[in-house]
């Protein structure tokens, strides 16, 4: 019974059909058994149902909590902090702002807790060497320690310095490599006839040569000096010694960057002798630049 009240409610467009569909449910109920006054309890349950309606579900408000970190400088700083809470809390209702003042200068700052790494010791770096006398520098780049690629250039620099001093061995050293020789020489004795093969005392062979032989042996010999190999400077450090005579020591070594990719790290070289334009390098640069051809304008005003 409830769901043909029901049917008849949703489709009943006006008071006056509706009120003919339930004299219909009325008689209906009737012929079947079932007592007026039920139907008319069902029906008025109903229509209460459809006049009473639900209250709005209330919608559920989430606000974002957003953390504010101030430096701390006194009472400047908690004005500054109150202020902008107030205007949060102003026009962005939903968002709650939390100031959480901090301090500059904390105590780890002042432990080192690793061991720094010499200069000398780092890779992927640009490096600068400065002449001391003529101020003349070269720029260059390593992707390896440092010291490896000074010792490089100090030991191609060393092929061409004039060796001052020889040291001569001891005495002592001769002696002592002279009686180990003589205990590891080992001596066999041999038991069969001897000949002259054995005792190697053969009759001498005396070539007598006249002059004309002679001259013409000594026009055939080639004579070959001991550094006769023409040596090759490789460094520019080397380049400069033999132009100016001026030599650069590992002290006038110095790091101009930092760089541990390895394609920015010739970028930032050939940036750096463009803008430096040291007097050893001439035109020599890494990497050719698309961007910034002729390197960065450092004094352009913005």
């Amino acid at each position: 019974i409830s769901t043909i009240i029901y049917r008849a409610i949703q489709i009943c467009s006006s008071k006056n059909s509706l009120h003919k569909e339930f004299d219909f449910i009325r008689g209906l109920c009737a012929k079947n058994g079932y007592p007026a006054r039920f139907v008319n309890s069902i029906i008025k349950r109903q229509l209460n149902l459809q006049k009473s309606t639900a209250p709005p579900t209330p919608i559920e408000t989430t606000t974002d909590t957003v953390v504010l970190r101030v430096p701390y400088f006194g009472a400047d700083s908690q004005i500054y902090g109150k202020r902008v809470t107030a205007t949060a809390a102003k026009y962005y209702p939903f968002k709650k702002i939390r100031v959480v003042y901090d301090v500059t200068d904390r105590i780890g700052r002042g432990f080192q807790l690793k061991d720094s790494i010499a200069d000398e010791f780092k890779s992927g770096v640009v490096y600068e060497a400065t002449c001391s006398t003529c101020n003349q520098a070269y720029v260059g780049q390593t992707f390896r320690h440092l010291k490896t690629r000074i010792h490089e250039h100090i030991l191609d620099l060393k092929k061409f310095l004039p060796q001052t001093a020889t040291v001569k061995p001891s005495t002592k050293s001769k002696q002592r490599k002279k009686k180990k020789q003589q205990e590891t020489k080992t001596t066999i004795k041999y038991t069969g006839p001897l000949t002259r093969s054995k005792t190697g005392k053969f009759p001498p062979v005396v070539v007598k040569l006249n002059s004309v032989d002679l001259d013409n042996l000594l026009d055939q010999t080639n004579l070959k000096q001991k550094n006769e190999n023409i040596r090759i400077p490789k460094s520019s450090i080397t380049k400069h010694y033999i132009a100016t005579n001026h030599i650069i020591t590992e002290e006038d070594f110095k790091i101009l960057h930092n760089e541990q990719r390895k394609y920015r790290l010739k970028i930032k070289e050939s940036l750096l002798i463009i803008t430096r334009a040291p007097q050893l390098n001439g035109t020599e640069q890494s990497m050719p630049l698309y961007i910034y051809p002729d390197g960065l304008n450092t004094n352009e005003q913005m």
